[in-house]
């Protein structure tokens, strides 16, 4: 008969990995800790109790809404940087709204300020191609001043001052 050699026991898992799983259990075994002793955070004890109860769809539906939450802010944010810090973009005023997974911008320039609206359009495309496959958009509204259209009500205006 013949002998069965036993490898080596080799870990396929990275070094950070590792480190990611050792203080993922660490951080888990806290939370139950602190949720056996009623002190963990309720969102966090609510999030737990949906696991455990196996409550699927409220779990799904609550991660649509971070998930939903954390896009936009991402989206907003760069959007801006890209137009204000980047382009250093001339607006007047600039709103934004959000509408499911569209951020409405409204933007009004000056008369005839083709490189301002270059630089809306431009800055609309970059954050559409990095978005896109998340299905998130970014939808820009220009108008000159001498247009004299107001801002929709459900707009909010931004300060950029």
């Amino acid at each position: 008969m013949e002998k069965i050699r036993r490898k080596s026991k080799k870990s396929f898992l990275p070094q950070e990995g590792e480190e990611w799983f050792s203080q993922l259990i660490h951080a888990i075994n806290t939370d139950k800790v602190m949720f056996e002793s009623g002190t963990l955070p309720k969102e966090k004890a609510t999030v737990y109790s949906d696991l455990f109860t196996g409550k699927v769809d409220k779990l799904i539906s609550n991660n649509k809404k971070i998930t939903h939450e954390y896009f936009t802010q991402k989206i907003v944010v760069e959007y801006l940087n890209e137009l204000l810090g980047n382009r250093k973009a001339k607006v007047n005023q600039l709103a934004l709204d959000v509408s499911g997974t569209s951020l409405l911008v409204w933007a009004e320039i000056n008369d005839d300020d083709e490189n301002t609206e270059k630089d809306l359009i431009l800055s609309e495309a970059k954050i559409n191609a990095a978005y896109s496959d998340h299905d998130y958009y970014i939808s820009t509204t220009i108008v000159e001043k001498n247009d004299n259209v107001p801002i929709p009500d459900q707009y909010q205006m931004l300060n950029l001052k």
